[in-house]
C-alpha cells in the first residue's frame, strides 16, 4: 500500500521531536525533508482512547500486512466497532507521487486532510469496491488509511467515506 516516515509518537499523542525542515531550491516549490535516519511513524502506537473515539476496537489490533512484518513499514489493522469493515493504517516512505504512479491503484482523487495533501484511491483488483485508501503526506513519506469492507457483512457506508473520516479523526496524531 502506502505509508509515512517520521518519529515515534508517545502513546498515540503527537510529538514535535524530529520535525522536518523545509528547503526551497531554484525553480522548485517548498519541499519537506525528513530528519536523517527517521523510522516510519508507528500507527500501532495510537492510544486505545483515540481508536475508540474514531469507532475502532482497540482489542482487535493486528500488526503487519496479513501478519507479516516488512522492513521499512509499520502496519496495524483494527476491526470497526460497527463490525462491517476493518481499518488498516500503514506508514512508509512512498510519496503521493509514487502512489499515483502505481498501476494496481485507480480512481485517484486529490483531497486534503487537515492542512496536508492527501490522495484517495481504490485497488484496481477490487471490482466490488469493498475498499478505499486515503494516503496522507507526512515528512518522509505517507500514512495510508485503508478501509476494507467484509464480504459477509452488508455495507453501511461507502469505504471512501469511512477512510476519509478515520484519516480526518486521526490526523492530529500524525508526525
Amino acid at each position: 500500500m502506502v505509508l509515512a516516515g517520521c518519529q515515534d509518537s508517545s502513546n498515540g499523542t503527537p510529538t514535535s521531536a524530529g520535525a522536518p525542515s523545509t528547503s526551497v531550491g531554484a525553480g522548485t516549490s517548498a519541499q519537506m525533508s525528513p530528519a536523517k535516519d527517521a523510522a516510519p511513524w508507528d500507527p500501532c502506537s495510537l492510544s486505545s482512547d483515540a481508536l475508540r473515539a474514531t469507532g475502532l476496537d482497540p482489542d482487535s489490533k493486528r500488526t503487519g500486512a496479513a501478519g507479516v512484518e516488512f522492513d521499512g513499514w509499520k502496519v496495524c489493522r483494527w476491526r470497526a466497532q460497527a463490525g462491517w469493515y476493518s481499518l488498516g493504517i500503514l506508514s512508509g516512505t512512498p510519496s503521493l507521487k509514487d502512489v499515483r504512479e502505481r498501476k494496481d491503484f485507480n480512481d485517484f482523487k486529490s483531497v486534503t486532510i487537515g492542512n496536508r495533501p492527501a490522495l484517495q484511491f481504490g485497488q484496481a483488483g477490487d471490482p466490488e469496491r469493498l475498499g478505499c485508501t486515503v494516503a496522507v503526506e507526512v515528512p518522509g513519506g505517507t500514512v495510508a488509511f485503508d478501509a476494507l469492507g467484509r464480504y459477509s457483512e452488508p455495507r453501511q457506508e461507502e469505504p471512501c467515506t469511512v477512510a476519509l473520516r478515520h484519516a480526518t479523526d486521526l490526523a492530529k496524531y500524525l508526525p
